[in-house]
């Protein structure tokens, strides 16, 4: 069979590491031998109390707003779902009483379990449980349904269906992974609910490990003798439980969950109520998408009105559009503050700007042995995002007087050509694209004798893709290249960037 390639995921653009780096990071949930979970007929209905979590926007563009508009619009015949938002809003109140019946009941109890249920932040643009990382499950459900059809060791296998629920459930528990990796826990299975589970790290397609670098394993074990032990000899990682998953004949029922460079996805023996096929469910997730296309009010009572929520930015503002504000926030790379305001006027820091193209990257992996800057806390949330993009040369850092450098500033703002010549950096080193420019449209500014030389080319190369277009505060266009670039300013240039110049 021809090996599938998935394209980037909408949400938060990604790209492939280094196998080397990707296959070890994968681990599976063998097939457990008695039903993981029971239909909504079958299991004890638990009675899910007033949600406090169903309001606001973050909500609506979440999973669980899905759900509710699949629940009243009458596409789907259970409010199971709801029992799981229940165990997270226990979990992030403290509350200990998690539920031991119902469907897909919580496996164990303790602030251990508190606390993988309260990695979950639903609708946050990192959190899997985002609509835009949910959109982006969709290419993988359907190439594991095209896998199952396909693999000519294990015949005969029918396409799985998709649950709302079990997608709520992968999204949790990766969620759950993805913050124990993040505390300095390792990798593992969290092991939040009662289900078959596959998980990676660092893949741009899971796939690649889960089913053809596994199956090749499971090819060489069938072999034995002389190709098992070449095949060992020349394996990374040695491993089948992913493959058999994917190819078991009593799964019939799958979810997927996506945030960052983590995907989990999720199985059980039974069809639950809200099963559909993966057309389905993609159809269901388009229509939906649909209803939130109006600017959305904000967060609550007594919240400003703004473009996309965001009370702060007015619906006639340059940069209030699906074009600016409305592509970085709907691609994952720029998200607002929590009390829902975007902040366009504030200025850009230079670790937030490492922290946007860090998430452009698809937040890969870096080695801790990577060089670091002496002035950066990397327990902070721009730590690893400075310490990738001085790996791969996006940023320098400031120069001592020896020309080492030392120090980054990540807490200082980025004036206009630094950030310019960061954007030309990502385009050149990371997105391997043509960054010549000759600089004649800098040239063209009335302060273009200001530019610093080393930021030229970078201005001119911003300038000619059309990232700037000058700076008319003044009323005359000027490039500004000391000026501080502002949150606004730099979500045109990253829209433009990911966009229009990468593609």
């Amino acid at each position: 069979m021809k090996k599938t390639t998935a394209q980037p995921l909408r949400g938060i653009g990604r790209r492939a590491l280094p196998a080397a780096m990707a296959a070890l990071l994968a681990l599976a949930m063998a097939p457990a031998l008695a039903p993981q979970a029971a239909t909504a007929a079958e299991a004890p209905e638990a009675q899910a109390q007033e949600l406090v979590l169903s309001d606001g926007y973050a909500y609506r563009h979440s999973i669980a707003g899905f759900c509710d508009w699949l629940l009243e619009s009458g596409k789907m015949g259970s409010d199971s779902y709801r029992l799981l938002l229940q165990d997270v809003e226990n979990a992030k109140a403290g509350r200990a009483d998690l539920r031991t019946e119902g469907v897909l009941a919580p496996v164990g109890r303790g602030e251990g379990k508190l606390a993988k249920l309260a990695a979950t932040d639903l609708g946050q643009m990192e959190d899997a449980t985002f609509l835009a990382n949910v959109e982006g499950t969709i290419e993988f459900l359907r190439e594991c349904n095209e896998l199952r059809r396909n693999d000519e060791h294990f015949t005969g296998r029918g396409d799985l269906k998709v649950s709302p629920s079990l997608m709520l459930v992968a999204s949790i528990q990766i969620n759950a992974t993805a913050q124990a990796m993040r505390d300095g826990d390792g990798f593992d299975h969290s092991k939040v609910y009662n289900v078959g589970e596959n998980i990676a790290y660092g893949y741009h397609d899971s796939f690649d490990g889960w089913y053809h670098d596994e199956k090749a394993c499971w090819e060489a074990e069938q072999a034995g003798g002389d190709a098992l032990a070449a095949h060992l000899a020349a394996c990374r990682s040695h491993q089948v439980g992913h493959y058999l998953n994917l190819m078991s004949d009593s799964y019939a029922t799958m979810g997927f969950g996506i945030t960052g460079t983590f995907h989990g996805q999720v199985f059980t023996h039974d069809r639950l109520a809200d099963a559909m096929t993966v057309d389905e469910f993609a159809q269901c997730l388009s229509e939906y998408r649909a209803t939130l296309t109006e600017p959305d009010p904000g967060p609550g009572p007594g919240a400003g009105e703004g473009y996309q929520g965001f009370s702060d930015v007015a619906p006639d503002a340059w940069y209030a559009s699906d074009e600016v504000v409305g592509y970085v926030v709907d691609q994952g790379l720029i998200k607002g503050y929590d009390d829902r305001t975007f902040g366009p006027e504030d200025p850009v820091t230079r670790g937030q700007v490492a922290t946007i193209l860090y998430r452009m990257a698809g937040e890969p992996v870096v080695s801790d042995l990577a060089p670091v800057f002496v002035d950066v806390n990397y327990t902070q949330f721009y730590g690893p995002a400075i310490r990738w993009a001085r790996a791969r040369g996006v940023v320098s850092g400031y120069a001592d007087p020896d020309g080492i450098s030392r120090r980054f500033g990540p807490d200082d703002p980025v004036s206009r050509e630094q950030l310019a010549t960061m954007l030309r950096n990502y385009a050149e080193k990371v997105a391997s694209c043509d960054t010549f420019s000759t600089g004649a449209k800098v040239d063209a500014m009335p302060d273009a004798s200001s530019v610093s030389d080393w930021a030229y080319y970078s201005l001119g190369w911003a300038m000619d893709q059309g990232l700037i277009s000058g700076d008319t505060s003044t009323g005359t266009p000027r490039v500004n290249p000391q000026g501080t670039a502002l949150r606004c300013q730099m979500a045109k240039m990253v829209a433009v960037l990911h966009r229009d110049v990468i593609g």
